[in-house]
């Protein structure tokens, strides 16, 4: 949207809400049916938050909260004003600390004749995001105590939106509640919400819950039907399992080293003529221990196609598209081997280094077993090249 556009929208707003820019949102009950509509508010939200098929695009309010802070602050607080978890949700991506105020007046019953974050039905999603939002703007406040209610809502929905937002808030005030929501709550994707914001919280590795097997399995189920008793067992095992997990991670010991369901791959750039491509992750949360490391080079510099894996196929092709050609090394987690064309590599080598010619022929350089174990946040390049010189020798500036 143009920064002509925005402003014309804003000059159109009604005098009432012009007004009331600085004010905090007008009391009541957001599923109050007198609540008026308010067109102004429709339109910009529309043209500024478009929703697309993966859900709403914010990043046209985040380039205008970044240039013009007041006109996106203005309008957000109209959206507040109106219960439009939108508007909410804006604040989250946004961090807009100018909205705190009303924010904070929304959470406060005694503000607002009753609390707009009591709202129920359509409107019931808005008291998550209000809270998420609020956590988002003003990290120097725990606003965990706010959170913590929403996760034992009747509205199954609202669970979820508090599960996946607890990863935000303060671990102290919200682990305990999310262990008795993994415990107890009887909606599978509020439990596996759960479990996933306790593992980013507690620092544990893989972040995807359904990469700890035995863990994914206890929370997981019935297909059909309520929880019976014995799914609660269950449950209460996965719990006891992460408690046991967060407390270990807490004491400073490394979390235990698990490879991911899927096959996945990293894509490393080395020069403007070399990739790596780091595959296959056992995953702790103090390291990261590849099964295969290839590097790729090409004649001279160029454009490249190149993304990363994450596949469930097994043997699965690493393709790359290079400035002199492309490449395909297939990887078999099964077999523990990778083959290039019909040759397969020497049994036991983990680092690859491949040529790519002018004429797209391509040639393995060098091959070797080095330490692929790699400490979480240094350089995965560098850590191998200075475990063999003759890696150095072939990976060349």
């Amino acid at each position: 949207m143009s920064k002509l556009a925005v402003v014309a929208v804003v000059l159109s707003l009604s005098a009432t809400a012009a007004a009331r820019e600085d004010a905090a949102p007008a009391a009541g009950r957001c599923d109050d049916p007198s609540r008026p509509v308010n067109a102004d508010w429709q339109r910009w939200s529309r043209e500024t938050m478009p929703i697309a098929p993966d859900g709403v695009d914010f990043s046209r309010i985040k380039k205008l909260a970044a240039s013009e802070p007041a006109t996106a602050e203005r309008m957000l607080r109209l959206g507040l004003s109106l219960c439009d978890p939108i508007a909410a949700q804006a604040v989250t991506v946004t961090k807009l600390r100018g909205l705190v105020p009303e924010l904070r007046a929304l959470l406060d019953p005694a503000k607002v004749g009753g609390g707009m974050v009591r709202a129920a039905g359509r409107f019931a999603p808005f008291r998550v995001d209000v809270v998420r939002a609020v956590n988002a703007a003003d990290p120097a406040t725990d606003y965990a105590p706010y959170l913590v209610p929403l996760l034992s809502d009747r509205d199954r929905n609202v669970r979820i939106s508090a599960a996946m937002g607890a990863r935000r808030f303060r671990k102290d005030g919200i682990t305990k509640p999310l262990l008795d929501t993994v415990r107890r709550d009887k909606e599978y994707l509020v439990r596996y919400h759960a479990a996933q914001s306790l593992l980013e919280l507690a620092d544990i590795y893989p972040r995807d819950i359904s990469d700890h097997r035995r863990l994914f399995e206890a929370i997981s189920g019935p297909l059909d039907g309520p929880p019976a008793a014995r799914d609660f067992d269950r449950y209460a095992l996965a719990a006891r399992m992460m408690e046991k997990m967060i407390s270990e991670r807490a004491a400073g010991k490394c979390s235990e080293s698990v490879r991911p369901a899927n096959i996945r791959g990293d894509v490393l750039q080395v020069s403007n003529r070399m990739v790596a491509v780091a595959v296959d992750a056992a995953e702790s949360s103090c390291a990261k221990e590849f099964a295969l490391v290839v590097f790729v080079e090409a004649a001279s510099a160029g454009q490249w196609a190149v993304s990363g894996v994450e596949t469930t196929r097994d043997p699965t092709n690493i393709e790359l598209t290079t400035p002199s050609g492309p490449v395909v090394v297939e990887y078999s987690r099964g077999a523990a081997t990778a083959r290039l064309g019909g040759a397969q590599l020497p049994k036991g080598d983990n680092v690859l280094v491949l040529s790519v010619g002018r004429d797209g022929r391509v040639t393995p350089r060098w091959t070797g077993r080095l330490d692929t174990r790699i400490t979480r946040g240094d350089d995965v390049v560098q850590a191998l090249l200075q475990q063999s010189p003759g890696l150095r020798q072939a990976v060349k500036p």
